[in-house]
């Protein structure tokens, strides 16, 4: 079996186990849910897709690709201007703007979920202890302390939040995107297919915004440079890791999750590179998560359980986004995952378009996969697979390209031929001859 027919076996039993087979396993738990109206598990896809990811890994790592050079370092001019985010700001600040003029006097759609608990938080009552939240506590203590410092009303004051969330999620995409090992002109495009979505799609709710599903990516990177400058200093990298890692959880549970996962391959990949003072910064980051983790109230986990038992799903149709997903999905992680495990086994650092980050973005990925097949409609779909996208968009692009030599020149590797000699296979020409 050659490799295209492979792939497109296993990409089609991948689409029937996401698509067709969920229709047919009964439900693991009893919850409301519009999937279990359908008879439709969400769970089962959710496993039917990380089946097709290990397959395709499996085969990659069994069928390496002919060339495997490693990506050309980048150059020193090769960096994301300012521009694109300037006008993606820009673009978002009209339906910004008209959002506010039109919800300045009472609050209106998911807006009204944040107020009402604004005002619960205002009382002095508690979020995942005294009211139901099913979000980060940072979406209500940011709004809140705007709140504060501006002496505007509740409604006034989520809606500046909701200008700080939009603008600032846009601004982690650009900053992220500018990490990538490739020309100013794959990141430009990069950037601005990533950030058309929740740049021209008005939103009345903070929680969608690239604020929340992009915060564990930039972690990732601050990680990075945190680990890189004071390399070494494991109680004071481990201190840093751990504020990111609650910062993260604070915002959102779920997307905090995703990045401990990345996190942990992220050591165990610089371990293998020979950072041997790595495992020390992570043991003291368990001990402190640990102690935050008895800290924080019971119920802080209370809608990731709910949602992963199947609460609030979508039965899954082969729509263009989740084709589109999926696809990238499949045809971009497996071969990181690959490399991952060659670099984890030779004791070196995995190369990719965002260097030692790649395959922490792609366990990042990975880890979004529930979340993403759970309330599977458009956005949910377009911002929990932010990371699988941001790989999809900038790995091709990221790969050397063989140079076609000129009918003009010769090949690089063969001499250049002597007009006073002649070729060495041919008889030497004689002066009688006409």
């Amino acid at each position: 079996m050659n490799r295209t027919t492979a792939r497109f076996a296993i990409y089609a039993g991948t689409a029937a186990g996401v698509f067709w087979l969920p229709f047919h396993v009964p439900p693991f738990s009893d919850v409301f849910s519009i999937s279990q109206v359908y008879h439709f598990n969400n769970q089962a896809a959710i496993v039917a897709l990380l089946a097709g990811l290990v397959l395709t890994a499996w085969w990659s790592w069994r069928n390496p690709e002919p060339d495997s050079s490693p990506d050309p370092a980048p150059a020193a001019d090769q960096q994301l201007g300012w521009w694109p985010l300037l006008a993606m700001l820009a673009v978002s600040g009209v339906w910004l703007t008209l959002v506010t003029l039109a919800s300045l006097r009472a609050p209106m759609s998911n807006a009204i979920y944040f107020v009402n608990r604004l005002f619960c938080l205002q009382e002095g009552l508690k979020p995942h202890q005294d009211f139901e939240f099913a979000y980060g506590p940072l979406m209500l203590y940011i709004p809140a302390a705007v709140r504060r410092l501006t002496g505007l009303s509740v409604n006034a004051a989520y809606l500046l939040a909701l200008w700080l969330f939009v603008w600032g999620g846009l601004l982690m995409v650009w900053w992220v995107v500018r990490q990538a090992r490739t020309t100013a002109r794959d990141k430009t495009v990069a950037f601005l297919l990533l950030a058309a979505f929740p740049g021209i799609n008005p939103e009345l709710g903070i929680e969608y915004t690239m604020t929340r599903y992009t915060c564990g990516l930039a972690a990732l990177v601050a990680a990075r440079i945190v680990a890189e400058k004071l390399s070494g200093k494991w109680v004071w990298v481990a201190a840093c890791h751990a504020i990111l890692v609650a910062a993260v959880f604070l915002m959102s549970p779920e997307i905090g999750l995703a990045f401990l996962a990345a996190l942990i391959a992220y050591y165990f990949l610089e371990y293998r590179a020979g950072s041997t003072w790595l495992p020390y910064a992570a043991a003291m980051n368990v001990g402190m998560l640990a102690c935050l983790a008895m800290l924080a109230p019971a119920n802080t986990f209370l809608s990731v359980r709910g949602f992963g038992a199947g609460s609030n799903n979508l039965p899954l149709y082969p729509s263009p986004y989740l084709l589109l997903y999926i696809g990238s999905l499949l045809v971009t992680v497996p071969p990181v995952l690959d490399e991952a495990a060659r670099a984890a086994l030779g004791s070196r650092r995995s190369s990719g378009v965002f260097g030692t980050l790649t395959v922490p973005f792609a366990v990042h990925a990975v880890a979004m996969i529930p979340a993403t097949l759970g309330r599977a409609d458009a956005g949910h779909v377009v911002y929990n697979g932010t990371a699988v996208f941001l790989l999809a968009l900038l790995m091709p692009v990221s790969r050397p390209r063989p140079a076609v030599p000129s009918r003009r020149s010769p090949p690089p590797d063969s001499p250049a031929p002597s007009r006073r000699s002649p070729p060495p296979d041919s008889p030497a020409p004689s002066r009688r001859s006409p």
